[in-house]
């Protein structure tokens, strides 16, 4: 069956996403996103559904194809509502909006500039922060957990056999392993979504940044701590904010390329 969908593309910092704005039933989502994930010129590594949703205080309401939690696609339909007029302007002209996604128990606050493309979200503050292996972090965010470990003991090509491993303990929607070199601050996201099954060696991962940098600042009491990390196909900016040992805040940012709305037809 061929189906018209109207879709808006992302790029932050080469974590493609591709966003439905047609209603879709959830119980298609998985056959959706597989079929525009397929048309191979958007490059996308994944898609998130907007839904009409009307709730007071909240902008708009996303479901990742997976239901999973994802920073990067918070932040970038954040920009997309900015370019669309809707939000409230800050001290600095940026435009302020509050978007509801999938794995994330509060909703979240977005911050951009739709002149310059900046966009930034206020990410949830991690559940847990803990020791998986001696030498491997796990930090387990709303939606998604993340395994951080050291690429120089860790080749990318463990991804699989470190997963099966994971998911006999473990059944999170979604997972990812931030394999990281601290000597070039360059990080390899591998992320596998649970309810699609899909596995992607991303551009970049903005959850994931936000595991290596709470991860990196574990042992840090005050302060505000900014890093960025090198990925595969950008630089995202992470902040973390502490104070006697607890993180206050976590917060991405970086520069998020918007394209044209436009209607597709795709078979499902």
């Amino acid at each position: 069956m061929n189906k018209d969908v109207t879709i808006t593309v992302a790029n932050p910092a080469g974590n493609i996403t591709i966003f439905v704005k047609t209603p879709i039933k959830k119980d298609c989502y998985q056959k959706v996103a597989n079929a525009l994930l397929n048309q191979t010129n958007y490059n996308a590594e994944q898609v998130a559904f907007v839904l009409n949703k009307k709730k007071i205080g909240v902008d708009a309401h996303l479901d990742m194809s997976g239901l999973e939690f994802c920073g990067n696609a918070t932040r970038s339909y954040g920009l997309i509502l900015a370019k669309m007029g809707i939000g409230k302007s800050d001290e600095n002209n940026n435009i302020i909006n509050i978007v509801k996604i999938s794995g994330a128990d509060n909703p979240i606050t977005t911050i951009s500039n739709p002149n310059t493309g900046f966009a930034k979200v206020n990410m949830p503050i991690p559940k847990a922060i803990e020791q998986y292996k001696y030498d491997v972090t796990l930090v387990d965010l709303d939606g998604i957990v993340h395994l951080v470990l050291d690429i120089n003991n860790y080749p990318v090509s463990t991804f699989d056999k470190i997963k099966n491993e994971f998911y006999e303990a473990y059944n999170p929607p979604a997972f990812g392993i931030m394999y990281y070199d601290g000597t070039t601050s360059f990080m390899i996201p591998v992320v596998y979504v649970r309810d699609v099954n899909t596995t992607y060696h991303e551009g970049s991962c903005g959850s994931g940044t936000v595991a290596l940098t709470t991860s990196l600042s574990k042992d840090l009491k005050n302060g505000t701590f900014t890093y960025k990390i090198k990925q595969p196909d950008g630089i995202i900016e992470s902040t973390v904010e502490k104070k006697n040992g607890a993180i206050i805040s976590v917060s991405i940012e970086g520069i998020v390329e918007i394209y044209d709305e436009k209607t597709v037809t795709i078979k499902i």
